[in-house]
C-alpha cells in the first residue's frame, strides 16, 4: 500500500522496480475542473501500464480527488493520513511494509521476507511485534545504495543529524554488527519504517494533514497497543535528498507557518492524551493475562512463571530469517507481502 502526490510518481516507479511483490497506492490528483487533472490522470495511467508490463511488481492504484480549489485553510492541506488509510484498506496481503515513497528497499529484502513469510506472519500476529527496517539517506547526486557495503559510500542514518528522536532508537551502531534481529525499546517521537501484520495495524489519525507528527502519532499508537519493535539485520531502505514538499514549506517557511505548527502541536497533545489511555488499558489487560497464566506456587513467591512471550517470538524470528538466508529463490507466495509507502514530506 502506498500514498503519494502526482509529483512523486517517478519515485513510485523507482520503488516498484526494486520490489517484486504488490504495491497498493493511493494517489492524490487535482479535483474535477482543476488545472492539471487530465495530465495527472494520463501520467498515473501510463505509470501503471509500464509497471504492470514489466511483470516484476503488481501495482494497485486508488486515484483520489483533492479538495476543490476554493477550499481554504487546514482543509486544503495534503491529507496524508487519509490517503494512508485508503491505501491500507485497499491492501489485501497479510503483511504490510510501511514506507515513505522516496525510499528504495535494499536488494533481496522482499525475497528474504517472503521466503519466511509464514513464520514471520505467525510471529507478528502472536506477539504483536513489528520488524523495523533501518533507513538511510544518501549524499546529493549519489546513487541510492542497494547493498549494505554501498552504504559506506556517503550514506548516513536517516535524519539523526537534525531529528535524532525519529530514528536513533533503531541503534544503528549495533545494526552494523548484527546478524540476527534485536529488540529496541520504543521512545517518544520514534518513527521507523516497519513490516507489520496488517490485522494489527491501526488506522492513521486523519486529523493530521500536511507536514508534522502524522507518522509519529501512528507509531505511538502501535506502541500503545503493546507492540514490540525488532530491528531487521542486513537489510535497509535508502533515499536520495529531494526538495522540500509544499507541506513542509507551509509548516516551516510560509506566512502561515506558526499557525500550522501550533495546530499540529495541539493535535499531537490531544492524540497523545487519548493514546495514553489506550496504553494504560493495554497494560491492564496484559497484567490480567499474566496473572491468569502464572503458576500459583510462582505467584506466591512473587515470581512470574515462564510463558510463550517475546523471547519465543524472537527465537521464531531468528529461525525464520536463518531459513530465509538458505533460500535461493523466492517462495511462490508472490502476493503475500505488500509494500506500504507514504510520501516523505
Amino acid at each position: 500500500m502506498t500514498q503519494l502526490s502526482v509529483d512523486r510518481l517517478p519515485r513510485l516507479e523507482e520503488l516498484c522496480s526494486a520490489w517484486c511483490g504488490v504495491v497498493s497506492a493511493a494517489v492524490l490528483i487535482p479535483s474535477h475542473g482543476a488545472p492539471g487533472r487530465s495530465k495527472a490522470l494520463r501520467e498515473v495511467a501510463l505509470l501503471h501500464k509500464k509497471v504492470e508490463s514489466q511483470g516484476r511488481c503488481r501495482l494497485d492504484l486508488a486515484v483520489v480527488d483533492a479538495m476543490p480549489p476554493a477550499t481554504a485553510g487546514y482543509d486544503a492541506m495534503y491529507p496524508i493520513n487519509a490517503l494512508r488509510n485508503i491505501a491500507l484498506e485497499q491492501a489485501q496481503t497479510d503483511l504490510v511494509f510501511l514506507l515513505d515513497v522516496d525510499f528504495v528497499p535494499s536488494e533481496g529484502l522482499y525475497e528474504t521476507l517472503l521466503s519466511a513469510f509464514r513464520e514471520l506472519h505467525h510471529a507478528c500476529l502472536r506477539h504483536k511485534a513489528v520488524l523495523v527496517v533501518p533507513a538511510f539517506e544518501m549524499e546529493v547526486g549519489g546513487p541510492v545504495a542497494r547493498g549494505k557495503m554501498e552504504l559506506l559510500d556517503g550514506a548516513t542514518a536517516f535524519h539523526v543529524g537534525h531529528f535524532p528522536k525519529g530514528h536513533a532508537p533503531t541503534n544503528y551502531r549495533h545494526w552494523w554488527q548484527a546478524s540476527e534481529p534485536y529488540r529496541v525499546e520504543y521512545e517518544e517521537c520514534y518513527e521507523p519504517y516497519v513490516v507489520a501484520a496488517r490485522a494489527h495495524v491501526p488506522k492513521y489519525d486523519e486529523r493530521f494533514r500536511g507536514y508534522g507528527m502524522n507518522k509519529i502519532v501512528h507509531i505511538f499508537h502501535l506502541h500503545a497497543l503493546g507492540t514490540a519493535f525488532f530491528v531487521l539485520p542486513q537489510h535497509f531502505v535508502a533515499a536520495e535528498p529531494h526538495p522540500k514538499s509544499v507541506s513542509w514549506e507551509t509548516t516551516y517557511s510560509s506566512s502561515r507557518a506558526q499557525l500550522q505548527q501550533r495546530r499540529i502541536a495541539s493535535l499531537f497533545r490531544q492524540a497523545r492524551s487519548e493514546l495514553m489511555e489506550v496504553r494504560a488499558e493495554t497494560w491492564r489487560a496484559r497484567a490480567q493475562s499474566m496473572s491468569r497464566e502464572t503458576d500459583p506456587a510462582a505467584h506466591a513467591a512473587n515470581v512470574v512463571a515462564p510463558r510463550d512471550g517475546v523471547q519465543d517470538w524472537c527465537l521464531k524470528m531468528k529461525q525464520a530469517l536463518r531459513m530465509a538466508a538458505l533460500m535461493q529463490t523466492p517462495s511462490q507466495l508472490g502476493s503475500s507481502l505488500t509494500n506500504a509507502c507514504s510520501p516523505s514530506a
